[in-house]
This record gives C-alpha cells, structure tokens and sequence, in this order.
C-alpha cells in the first residue's frame, strides 16, 4: 500500500504539468486577443447660463474575436462619435478603432479595427461550478489576469433597460475591466465581463453577458456590418 502510494505520489507532477502548461498556454492566447480600449468623449456642462464643453478620457477593455473585430461592452462609449483607440498588450502604440454595431440593451459593441490580429473563438455555456478567467484592465492596471468559477449560467437583471443573460462568476473584475473577456480553460470567449457587485465599485461578483446573448448580437451585428461593406 505504502509503495503504490509513493508511486501515485511520483506521479502526481507528470499528470499535472501537461494539464498546467496548456492551461497557460490558452491564457497566453486569451491575452495576446486582448485590447486596452482608451476612449475619448465630448462633455457639456452648464456654468451661470453657459454651456462649457470639454473632453474626458477614460478606458475599457476588449477582446478580438476575428482577426479585425472586437467585441467589447456597449456602456463603454457615452456617443457613438466618440473617439476610440486599441492597444494590445505587446503594442507600445495604440490606433483608431470605429464601432460597427452598438446595443446598448444587450450593453454589447463590436469595433472594425485596421489591421490583423490575435483573436479567440467564442465558446458554448459553462456548466456551474467550471474554471473562469478574466482579463481586463482596472484603472493602471494594464492585462490583470483574475481566476473563478462560474455560479449561474443564464442569470436576466430584473429591468427593462438589459436584455442579456448572463453568467455570474467570482472571478474578479473591477472599474475599467468593462468589455474585457471571461475565458474557459480551453481559451475560448466565454463571457463579456459588463457589471460587478460589491463594495465601493469594487468586485466580489462578476457579470458576463453569455454566449447565447453574444451569439444573437453578433448575428444582428455582422448582417449590418456586411451590408455596409465590411469584410
């Protein structure tokens, strides 16, 4: 008994490594297909009778899920004039990247970018209980990688302004995470991390919309995209 259970122990690192190191090898490709998204919007204020424009800046995170298209969350952008540029995590530049197709009830955008890119694919539902991971980037925090599970799979917000389902998930996401991708261990798109619930706008649960809601939009989105000519 005493040898076949130092022999399972001895084991133990050769069944585990290959699992581990393909594990990684799907984040590496989830964050190779992740965006840093900086946007730049115009704001009206009213000062003594006066109207005072100016711009703000702020940022979100995106994923590509074609090699010129990213997925992203709608509540990103306040205008759909406003100024958006990508920026990967091994580029030192960013570039301008325009909105194809904005839902604001489904809180889901796609953005046409210039070039060719590292993308993932999109998944199927999760089981409760199954590996998450989300990238996105928290205020200074460029590309955070955080680890959970998933909790329910087809969770609705009791409102007329969404229309998506979504997964609820403790893996963390927190303000300037919006839009960011929540990943399966095979690496695929599983969720759009829009909404956290927690203290002080900091994360204890994450909502992701759900594949089956990414799915319809993009169905919706793509038609459009093909009609006015994009590729």
């Amino acid at each position: 008994m005493i040898k076949k259970l130092g022999m399972l122990i001895l084991m133990l690192p050769f069944i585990w490594a290959p699992y581990h190191f393909k594990q990684r090898a799907a984040a590496q490709r989830d964050l190779a297909a992740s965006v840093l998204l900086h946007i730049k919007t115009k704001q009206v204020t009213k000062l003594g009778g006066f109207e005072i424009q100016y711009y703000a800046y702020y940022s979100c995170s995106g994923t590509y899920i074609s090699p010129t298209t990213i997925l992203t969350a709608a509540h990103c952008v306040a205008h759909l004039d406003d100024k958006i540029w990508a920026r990967g995590p091994y580029n030192v530049l960013g570039y301008p990247v325009h909105i194809i197709a904005w839902d604001k009830k489904a809180d889901l955008m796609l953005l046409d970018a210039p070039f060719h890119h590292e993308y993932t694919k999109i998944g199927t539902v999760p089981n409760r209980g199954d590996y998450v991971m989300n990238i996105g980037s928290p205020e200074e925090f460029e590309f955070v990688e955080s680890e959970g599970k998933v909790g329910m799979t087809d969770y609705q917000i009791p409102s007329l302004k969404f229309s998506s389902e979504y997964l609820v998930t403790t893996a963390m996401a927190n303000p300037g995470s919006s839009g960011g991708g929540a990943f399966n261990e095979k690496g695929e798109l599983i969720g759009v991390n829009t909404m956290i619930i927690g203290v002080f706008g900091w994360s204890g649960i994450t909502l992701a919309v759900n594949t089956p809601s990414i799915n319809l939009f993009l169905g919706q989105a793509l038609r459009l995209y093909k009609h006015y000519g994009g590729n």
